[in-house]
């Protein structure tokens, strides 16, 4: 008998020896651990003290300086007076318009002449001959309209003020209206210097205002004594600064956010504290003559930025000592019996392994079988997000859009079109491999089809720090005949497994002709670690790279090396590499060439650069060589040069530096940018709008204003492509640039019936739904929505005496299908002798469905995804003519 296990007390007993050591140890470790962290916070508090006091006097500085910047502007811009007794309206507004709009700081800047009483009339009139056409000189008036001025010995009024809108009510106010304001303006003219003071608006809620005032005398007749500078004074030149904007723009490059600084005038810097503001540093500055006081507090929210958290390291450290001791003491009392635990688990494991073997057997089979299943449906519904995209895109693109955002629409639209074509090519690998791949060749544009693709590539090179070099070989015919989609995706494959193993340098892509011109030969150059020579094989199979450690650095599968390859078989080419390790590789392809046309369009709207002469400036050789076999080929005469200082050397040689126009890479070495662009202007004699600047794809939009401000308004981004090129420089030489096929827009538009239709949509998936109604709605027609056939039926009885002009109908909806409702809707209407037009939308395109559609009542059939041409043409088949389109 256990003589243990029958008495309570000896039980209780154990359990406490058995618990106690862990709970010594957890007591004391939350002791220690609660003392640590009280000197941590302590030290931290301490710390963080002295570091708002440090900071605080730096904000305080920062402001202490812009508030001395804003006298001397002021001082500055009274130098305009200097070399003119009268300055009229527009030397006034060419010198201050400027400083004014680059500082929002500012309130006003005003002109305040002194006019003796005799001169009052003609200064009147003078004001309003000088474009001021209700000018008068009045009083400051708070409870009404102003009045005009009594007469006195010399009025003061406000002549001219920028900015002008907004401070409209300050034009002709008498500054002297009031004996303070004579005597401030006495005291600033016999003192010779400029006056500030603060003053607080009347308004309500209106912020605390710096006035600085500078008295002007005509130099001629000035003296050192206070009767010349009375006998000599002009007037005034008076800036009004907003305070609160002034020192959040003085305090924004030293952290504004954590600290407020209070301004006031007068001999008690402590009268600006208050029970809730907490203090950090006053100074007392004169300004002017003015004893203007600053005192720097902490913002509200400073406290917890603020915040150091050494404390809780200390909690969060200690409390993961005191839990790791108390778990070591509690491991080492019952490790025998974990143990003896633990030997039961394994062994009820190990008696279910085979079980569990036998079953993951079976699954993986079956998952082996479902993978494709669920690739395929997956691919199918993300298809149709996508297809919105490309729709919403199109009709951005037919919106009033700057050159810039169409080329950024461009982009993402070819970008969605290739990532459902990376989509698509998913299944294409299974579909290579059961030999059902299918290749569609018809003709297409070569040039436009990779343009957006060599932009989209060029974005991601930029990201990396890596130049993409693209050459198309201008005898390259425009029109040829094959699969773009294959060949695009075969160049995005190639060029992308050159950015994935490309760190520094380069990549290259050129198309050129090769053997007798019958074959297309496509190169990708990259500067990478390169491939050695017994890997060079292997790399065009599935999931295989050059070297299986690169995974560890280096991105990729290997599949699109393989589809590449699988894709330039099948149109009837080859592909292979050329590589070295340590020197980078040069991956290749052939395909036949099918001509449809040649380069002749585009020499043809080349004309106007014909005879030109034009400067290339670039540091890469291959750049150079590109650019000059474009232009040549365009007629014009090139020079090119590696750097700036290079071609103003050539061009002292050769005696003649007259260039028509110049093409500067901004991103030289050692050069800046704008500063080599007006050097060459300079130098070269060429206008700043006739100098190109090429850009990288990922510029900011504040790089592009800059050069822009600097008077260098055209911009290409790199690569460069040869239609862009060409328009830039006809841009740039004031020739005729308009784009070819404008006329055939407007052609289709005027097709299209211009009156306002009432349409029903029936369809149920939303993304087309609003994709369809822009598309209407753009043509200005009155779109109804139905989610089904159901409610379709029952909005067309509701109908009534306004019947719909057109139903779009779409065929696989929930509830009734477009098939359903059309026969529901043509049985209504021969009881009311009607026809409706209804058209089909579908992705459907089997055998028979359009038969079958035009069984059951509809006009028109229209196939998914939607395109607005073959919208328009479909809506204006049905009504217009009456025919099936």
């Amino acid at each position: 008998m256990d003589t243990h296990a029958s008495n309570p007390t000896s039980s209780r007993w154990r359990l406490r020896c058995r618990y106690l050591p862990m709970l010594l140890v957890a007591v004391a470790g939350v002791m220690l651990t609660a003392s640590a962290a009280t000197v941590f916070y302590r030290l931290s508090q301490s710390r963080q003290r002295e570091a708002l006091a440090r900071l605080a006097d730096q904000r305080t500085q920062a402001v202490e300086l812009a508030l001395r910047e804003r006298v001397f502007e002021i001082r500055a811009l009274g130098s305009v007076f200097d070399a003119s007794r009268r300055v009229d309206r527009d030397e006034f507004a060419i010198a201050t318009r400027p400083y004014v709009s680059r500082r929002d700081h500012v309130t006003a800047i005003e002109w305040i002449p002194c006019v003796p009483s005799a001169e009052r009339h003609r200064t009147e009139l003078d004001a309003r001959k000088d474009g001021l056409e209700y000018f008068q000189i009045v009083d400051p008036s708070t409870t009404g309209p102003p009045r005009p001025s009594p007469h006195r010995a010399v009025h003061f009024p406000v002549y001219y003020v920028e900015p002008y809108l907004g401070n409209e009510s300050r034009v002709g106010v008498d500054l002297g209206a009031t004996a303070d304001q004579r005597r401030r303006l006495a005291d600033v003219c016999d003192a010779g210097r400029a006056d500030v003071h603060i003053h607080h608006p009347a308004t309500t809620g209106g912020s605390k205002q710096l006035h600085v005032l500078l008295p002007i005398y005509d130099r001629e007749g000035t003296t050192l004594t206070v009767e010349g500078r009375r006998a000599s004074l002009l007037g005034y030149v008076r800036g009004i600064f907003d305070i609160d904007r002034t020192v959040r723009t003085a305090m924004q490059s030293v952290g504004a956010e954590r600290y407020d600084v209070s301004i006031a005038a007068g001999d008690d810097p402590h009268a600006l504290r208050t029970r809730t503001e907490r203090y950090l540093e006053c100074r007392t500055i004169v300004l002017a003559g003015t004893s203007l006081h600053l005192c720097s507090h902490v913002a509200p929210a400073a406290s917890e930025l603020q915040t150091l958290h050494e404390h809780w390291w200390a909690i969060a450290v200690g409390a993961m000592l005191t839990i790791m001791g108390t778990a070591y003491v509690y491991r080492r009392s019952s490790q025998v019996r974990r143990i003896r635990r633990l030997v039961a688990e394994r062994t009820a494991e190990l008696r279910a392994s085979n079980d569990r073997a036998t079953a993951l057997a079976e699954k993986a089979q079956a998952a082996s079988q479902a993978k494709s299943d669920f690739l395929a449906r997956m691919s199918h519904e993300i298809r149709t997000p996508m297809n919105g995209i490309i729709g919403m895109t199109e009709l951005a693109l037919d919106s009033d859009l700057t050159g810039e955002q169409r080329d950024c629409l461009e982009t993402a639209r070819q970008s969605a079109s290739d990532l459902l074509n990376v989509i698509n090519d998913i299944l294409d690998f299974s579909k290579i491999e059961a030999g059902k791949l299918s290749i569609a060749s018809r003709p297409f544009d070569l040039r436009e089809s990779l343009a957006a693709t060599v932009t989209m590539l060029g974005v991601r090179a930029d990201a990396k720090d890596l130049e993409l070099l693209y050459r198309v070989d201008p005898g390259l015919p425009r029109q040829i005949v094959s699969d773009a989609g294959r060949i695009r995706q075969i160049i995005v494959n190639l060029v992308g497994n050159a950015l994935t193993f490309t760190q520094k340098g380069t990549i290259a892509l050129s198309l050129t002709r090769d053997g007798d011109g019958s074959v297309l030969r496509g190169e990708v150059a990259d500067t990478g670690p390169g491939i050695a020579e017994d890997k060079q094989t292997d790399i065009f199979e599935a999931f295989e790279q050059a070297d299986t450690s690169t995974t560890r650095d280096f991105d990729g599968t290997g599949l699109g090396l393989t589809i590449s390859a699988e894709l330039v078989q099948m149109l009837g080419g080859q592909i292979g590499v050329h590589s070295r390790v340590g020197q980078g590789s040069t991956f290749w392809f052939t395909v036949p060439l099918t001509a449809e046309g040649g380069a002749q369009a585009v020499e043809a709207k080349a004309v106007g650069l014909r005879g030109r002469r034009v400067l290339v400036i670039d540091d890469r050789a291959f750049n150079r060589d590109v650019l000059d076999e474009m232009l040549s080929r365009w007629g014009m005469h090139v020079a090119t040069a590696s750097s700036v200082d290079r071609a103003i050397m050539d061009m002292d040689a050769a005696g003649d530096p007259a260039f028509d126009v110049a093409i500067l890479d901004a991103s030289l070495p050692r050069e800046d940018a704008i500063a080599a662009a007006q050097c060459l202007a300079r130098r070269a004699q060429i206008d700043p709008t006739r100098i190109v600047i090429m850009i990288a794809s990922t510029a900011r939009q504040q790089d592009i204003a800059e050069f822009r401000g600097a008077g260098f308004p055209a911009w290409l981004t790199k690569p460069i492509q040869q239609d862009v090129l060409r328009e830039a420089l006809l841009a740039a030489l004031g020739e005729d640039c308009r784009r070819d096929g404008a006329d055939d827009h407007t052609a289709r538009d005027g097709g299209i019936s211009p009156r306002k239709l009432r349409v029903l949509l029936v369809e149920d998936n939303r993304v087309n739904q609003r994709l369809v109604q822009k598309l209407l709605g753009r043509r200005g027609d009155d779109v109804t929505l139905a989610p089904n056939g159901a409610e379709a039926v029952n909005t067309v009885r509701r109908s009534g005496r306004e019947p719909f002009d057109v139903i779009l109908m779409d065929i696989q909806m929930p509830i009734m299908d477009g098939v359903e409702a059309t026969v529901q809707i043509r049985l209504f209407e021969q009881s009311i002798r009607r026809h409706t037009p209804i058209i089909a939308l579908t992705a459907h395109a089997m055998a028979g469905d359009r038969e079958r559609f035009f069984a059951a009542g509809m006009d028109g059939y229209l196939s998914k995804p939607i395109q607005p041409e073959t919208l328009e043409e479909a809506i204006a088949a049905a009504i217009s003519h009456g025919i099936r389109a």
